[in-house]
């Protein structure tokens, strides 16, 4: 009998402190958006690849939303600054191209890949920006994520010929741990 109260004991300290101890709550927007865009708590990764940069930013669903998709960010940029859309000195043709590819069918380039399986985004979009500004935005989001391994965000860049690139995110990210009130 006192075995079982020991087991009861040490399942519920593991529930509810393996949570607890990763909560993170936050008193405005403001507070939770800092948090994100903090590269310390991990929800931003970059790789570069050929003088072009990928950044992606993790955004986890919320305790009170309905649904738990998680939205990932992708800014894409060049390492020198320049207009990424005019990289390797693009006609306007290609640039036509390239905003025509970033506009439409960016879904079928990208994956998450969570315990050996591949995961469709649910909706992507492109932040056209006119110009206006050196780098790409898209946004993507996905159903809800669990997984025990490394995840894994995936581009088939077909943009830049730059081929497959991944981003990595620690899996502790996906836990609904990970929360704003």
């Amino acid at each position: 009998m006192k075995n079982n109260y020991c087991f009861i004991f040490l399942v519920f300290l593991f529930l509810f402190g393996s949570c607890s101890k990763s909560r993170t709550t936050f008193d405005s927007v403001e507070d939770f958006n800092n948090y994100l865009n903090d590269v310390d708590n991990g929800f931003i990764q970059k790789t570069v690849f050929k003088g072009v940069v990928y950044e992606a930013k993790l955004i986890p669903a919320l305790d009170d939303d309905d649904k738990k998709n998680i939205t990932v960010q992708l800014r894409i940029s060049l390492e020198n600054a320049g207009n990424v859309l005019e990289f390797e000195e693009a006609s306007q043709e290609l640039i036509a191209e390239r905003e025509m590819k970033l506009s439409f069918g960016m879904q079928d380039l990208v994956t998450m890949n969570i315990n050996g399986k591949s995961l469709k985004p649910l909706f992507s979009h492109y932040e056209r920006n006119y110009g206006l500004k050196p780098s790409v935005d898209l946004l993507f989001q996905f159903e809800e994520i669990k997984s025990e391994n490394v995840v894994v965000f995936r581009l088939n860049d077909q943009i830049f010929s730059n081929g497959i690139v991944e981003i990595e995110f620690d899996n502790e990210l996906f836990t609904t741990c990970y929360v704003k009130k």
